[in-house]
């Protein structure tokens, strides 16, 4: 880990790391808990990540004390942590890996590895399918499916990286690089978007490959760097996301960027469009056998008669028939947003307060803030009694008569009940500006019944929009059982919005069930699900997203003014 690229959230996942380290070694609770929580509290520290440790050594961040704090300055100024390597050089290889499953903690391992001798994920999956691991205590039949679900799904997820980390390693070299090229892009999965990526690619046109074989290696972003080849160097990315670096002719940009970003289905159907255009793509692009001069993306699809197609929609899904027709919809951009939709404060779970979620919702441009903390049953995410509630709208009430620039919309994300019931009775409902509903428990309900209980939930007249309507958590969970297209027939029959969570780790509803649901005139929002300040920023994820499912600001509910969006409620309600 490298200090320039060291944020809160990397610190305390590191503090967290040597807690979860220290409970598997054995080592005296309390050693191990004192890192933990404080894990929990720089991940809460409301100051930038450059003022952690001068808060620490003056004594401010609760929970950290003196060894902990130098730790803490280790840590932020080599980038490395000595504990951590300590601990993680103590573990046989693939040990520390069982943790990564789902409901698997250090407690557990180290009871498997004491009765079992298990010390790596294919000895786990051995005693799950040959049954020794129902001789310890703890580990029945439904504990052994759900451990070699988790086995299956570790080895699915293996290399690959969420959207957020994948951008921001490529932003970062692109920043970087920038300067001893001419041209460059990001590609392939990147580029469009993708919810997670295995692998990075970036095009550049570079007149001078000496500089840029000097830029790339004098960049603290990289290492592993191998090459360079003639056109191509290979090279591991801070995140350990694996980058290819490919350098092609100036002349040749367009038609060379347009076939390293698009999917392998869109490539086909472009490659057939070409055909009866008289042009072979085929590696490069030619007509009458001569590779084709082409200095933009834009030029290129010109000349195959074709309007220009956004990278994130190149996915083999009508876009080529629309671009040929002329009906490339206009997509969602980040400046097309008003409001910030669907956000957490200091009421529930969040780490800010209303004016602080506000103010820094205001910093970045937007016109209101709509808040919706937890609801009641939602007792491990401080879920709002009623009198919290009402204690809320009061300081909403009053923040808002002193800031009508900047309105703060008074919103709920309620819990949808294992029957389908809501977390609060109409009356209650009926306060607030705009209702978000979600299921936040009993996710191993059949098909059916999850079905059912999702669907009595969105025609509840005072409900405005379903909030991540599958629950999947990327390279974490999988979806729950639920049949979404009669969901989605559902709230397109009653008006109920659905959401694009933008959380990294979310991204749903997925683009590919986004398309449909906008075609069947439902509604969406780009929803951060903000804890803290610095999420807000979220919204860019949930925008890609958005444009994967041709998304336009017409579709959007937080295109829509403050008092627009009240007036989407009361006809919903209505």
């Amino acid at each position: 880990m490298s200090p320039a690229n060291l944020d809160k959230k990397a610190i305390a996942k590191t503090f967290k790391r040597v807690g979860t380290l220290m409970e598997l070694a054995g080592e005296e609770d309390f050693k191990a808990t004192a890192y933990t929580r404080a894990s929990r509290a720089i991940e809460t520290f409301e100051g930038a990540a450059e003022d952690i440790v001068p808060a620490a050594k003056a004594g401010k961040i609760r929970g950290i004390g003196k060894g902990l704090t130098d730790s803490l300055v280790t840590l932020v100024e080599t980038g490395e942590l000595p504990e951590l390597e300590s601990l993680e050089a103590s573990f046989p290889p693939g040990y520390t890996d069982m943790l990564a499953i789902s409901g698997l903690g250090a407690k557990s391992v180290r009871k498997l590895n004491a009765e079992l001798s298990i010390q790596n994920l294919d000895q786990l999956e051995a005693a799950c399918r040959d049954g020794s691991i129902a001789a310890v205590s703890g580990f029945g039949e439904k504990k052994r499916e759900k451990i070699l679900e988790g086995i299956e799904h570790l080895r699915q997820y293996a290399g690959q990286y969420h959207q957020d980390t994948a951008l921001r390693d490529v932003d970062a070299l692109i920043a970087a690089l920038a300067p001893s090229v001419e041209k460059i892009s990001a590609a392939g999965d990147v580029r469009r978007c993708m919810e997670t990526v295995r692998e990075a690619r970036v095009l550049v046109a570079a007149t001078d490959e000496q500089a840029l074989a000097a830029a790339l290696k004098d960049s603290d972003l990289i290492r592993d760097l191998k090459g360079p080849s003639p056109s191509s160097h290979r090279m591991t990315l801070p995140s350990g996301m694996p980058c290819e670096v490919r350098v092609v002719p100036k002349n040749h940009w367009g038609w060379a960027l347009a076939l390293a970003t698009g999917s392998d289905k869109h490539l086909a159907d472009l490659a057939a469009h070409a055909a009866s255009k008289g042009m072979q793509l085929n590696g490069d692009a030619r007509s009458d056998g001569k590779v084709l001069d082409c200095d933009s993306e834009e030029a290129f699809f010109n000349l195959l008669g074709l309007s220009y197609i956004p990278p994130e929609i190149r996915e083999g899904d009508g876009e080529i028939d629309a671009a040929a027709a002329g009906k490339i919809p206009t997509l969602l951009a980040q400046d097309d947003l008003v409001g910030i939709i669907h956000n957490h404060t200091q009421y529930s779970d969040g780490t800010g307060s209303l004016a602080q979620m506000a103010e820094a919702s205001r910093a970045l441009g937007y016109r209101y803030f709509a808040v919706s903390d937890h609801s009641k049953s939602s007792t491990v995410a401080g879920g709002l009694s009623v009198d919290e509630i009402k204690k809320q709208h009061k300081e909403i009430d009053a923040w808002n008569a002193e800031h009508p620039d900047m309105p703060i919309l008074k919103g709920i994300e309620c819990d949808i009940l294992k029957d389908g019931k809501l977390d609060y009775e109409d009356d209650v409902l009926a306060t607030f500006d705009y209702v978000i509903v979600s299921v936040h428990s009993h996710f191993t309900l059949s098909e059916q019944e999850m079905t059912d209980r999702v669907i009595r939930a969105v025609r509840n007249p005072h409900v405005t929009m379903l909030a991540h309507p599958t629950g999947r958590l990327l390279l974490r969970r999988e979806p729950y059982a639920i049949d979404m297209a009669k969901v989605i027939d559902a709230c397109a029959e009653c008006g109920c919005a659905i959401e694009v969570n933008a959380n990294p780790y979310r991204l749903d509803i997925d683009w590919r069930l986004l398309k449909g649901a906008l075609s069947a005139g439902i509604k969406t929002a780009i929803s951060p699900d903000a804890h803290s300040d610095k999420q807000l920023a979220f919204a860019r994820y949930g925008v890609n997203i958005a444009r994967k499912g041709w998304a336009t600001p017409a579709d959007v509910l937080n295109c829509l003014s403050a008092d627009d969006l009240k007036a989407f409620t009361a006809k919903q309600r209505g």
